[in-house]
Order: structure tokens, then sequence, then C-alpha cells
């Protein structure tokens, strides 16, 4: 059987407070299953070499990204742990947490940030916010595209999953067709409907050349492995909405993060986009258009 397994529960703690090195090593994770996958027996019966391979590229380009991406957040959050040590703003940021003993997250500097925009020592914010809102800025950002890379891998399990799952559910309509279980075609379609997958009504199928009780096993067995694949797939689901949520808070922070007030000096306006392509047809992802993906 296709694996179903993978995919931890704390997505959105992950990526909204993780280290690079946690993210990182998450999405290699994924990689990891999602290779896996494409190089097991089942998958391969499942499409064609060249079908696979491109999937297996589309797989490492996503996890070579999310390699380059880890130490640009590595060095974004470094610069902001050193403020925290040495800059004024931020020993000052961390005195305030420690006294409520609060957790240092990017959330909590924002929101001390935008305090500072409404003080009227311009002089003071001018010196300084820049700078940590620049390196709040790249962190927030490298986070939104690991995310994508998170996400793309994802996509690929369940691609297959749902093509093993029709396969799966095409041979089991079959046996339960020659048996004559109407209940057990029911269950199969009800099945495949929940994923919004329908397949053909077929009529006249040639009749396999085995016992009824080994038919009926046979059955039975199909449709536990079937359910498993519903379930692997709906965790699935349920894991890259909350990717999508996810990216959607980290979207609103740096929305606050870049919102106005704030002195611009030492924040480049034409900070290059990051493009991820690759020819196999993957998720295309532009930095300064993100709002598409969600």
């Amino acid at each position: 059987m296709v694996s179903t397994s993978g995919v931890p529960n704390d997505v959105g703690e992950i990526l909204l407070t993780g280290q690079a090195q946690l993210i990182h090593g998450t999405i290699q994770q994924e990689a990891n299953i999602a290779t896996q996958m494409l190089h097991s027996p089942e998958t391969q019966k499942l499409a064609d070499a060249t079908t696979i391979r491109d999937y297996l590229e589309r797989v490492k380009g996503q996890l070579d990204r999310a390699s380059v991406l880890r130490n640009s957040l590595q060095s974004a959050d470094h610069k902001i742990h050193l403020g925290r040590q040495h800059d004024p703003l931020l020993k000052q940021y961390s005195a305030e947490l420690d006294d409520r003993h609060c957790a240092h997250t990017l959330h909590a500097l924002i929101e001390f940030l935008m305090r500072l925009k409404s003080e009227p020592d311009v002089l003071r914010r001018n010196k300084s916010l820049p700078l940590v809102q620049r390196d709040v800025s790249e962190s927030l950002q490298c986070r939104i595209e690991m995310a994508w890379n998170w996400d793309d891998i994802l996509e690929v399990r369940r691609i297959f999953l749902v093509k093993y799952a029709m396969k799966m559910a095409d041979q089991l309509t079959q046996i339960a067709v020659q048996i004559k279980d109407n209940k057990a075609i029911e269950k199969v379609r009800a099945l495949l409907k929940k994923l919004h997958v329908t397949i053909p009504t077929h009529e006249d199928l040639p009749d396999l050349d085995l016992p009824m009780e080994d038919l009926m096993e046979i059955l039975l067995r199909g449709i536990a492995s079937l359910e498993a694949s519903y379930e692997g797939i709906h965790r699935l689901d349920a894991h890259r909405e909350e990717i999508r949520n996810t990216v959607n808070t980290l979207k609103e922070m740096s929305k606050r993060n870049d919102s106005p007030g704030a002195s611009e000096q030492g924040v480049s306006k034409d900070r290059p986009n990051l493009v991820q392509s690759n020819r196999n047809g993957s998720r295309m992802v532009i930095a300064k258009d993100l709002g598409k993906k969600a």
C-alpha cells in the first residue's frame, strides 16, 4: 500500500516560531516520504517512468529551494538574536517580554515595533527601526516561501494517493459486481465521492477465477485499505489547509511590519524577487505576489 504517514500535527507552530533548521528538517522528511512513495512498486504501476521521474525532480527542486531559504532564514533570525543582545531597542523589547514571561516570537517583536512607530523620537527610530524591520521582513518572507515548498511536496503525495485510491476502487468494484455485493459497491463509491472522484460504472466485466470466500476476503481487505488511503488524503488536505492559513497569518504579520509610519532608511525597495519554478510544472512562487497562492 502507498504510504499515508508523515506530516506533523503542529504545522502552524513550526512555520510561525520554528528555527530554520527545524522547518527545513520537516520539509526534508516530507521530501523523503514522497521520494520513497514515488519509488514504491505500487506507485510505479500508476504512472510511466517519465512521469515518475518528473515528479521526483519536482520534489527535489522544492527541497533544494528550501535549503537555500533555510540559509537566508538562519541569517535573518541570527541578526534579530544579536540585536536582542546589543541593540538598545531590542534589549528593551527583550526585557519587557522577560518581565511578562512571554516567548520571544516574531509576532511579539512586530507588536513592539508598531508601538515604536508612534513614538516622537524620530531620530532614535530612524537609526534602529528600519534595520530591525528589514530582518523581520526577511524572516517572514523565507517562512512563507518555505511553506509553499512544503505544500508542493504534500501535493505530490496527494496526487498519487488519489491515483492509488482510484485504481483500487476500480478493482474492488469489479469484485463487488462479480459477487453481487451492492453494499460494497456503494461503500467504495461513497469513499471516492468524499474525495470528489468518480469511477465509471462497469458492465460485463470478466469474472476473476477465484473461490467466493477468497473474493470476499480480498474485497474486505481492499475496502479497509481504501478507507486508510482516504484517511491519509484527508490528513494531507487538513495539513495543507493549515499551511495556507499559516501563510495568511505570516502575510498579515508582514503587512503590519511594513505598515506606514516607519522610516524606509536601510530598507531596500528593490529587493529582487525570489522566483521558484522548475520545468516539471511545480508551483511558481514570486515573493511580491504571494497573494495568488492563498
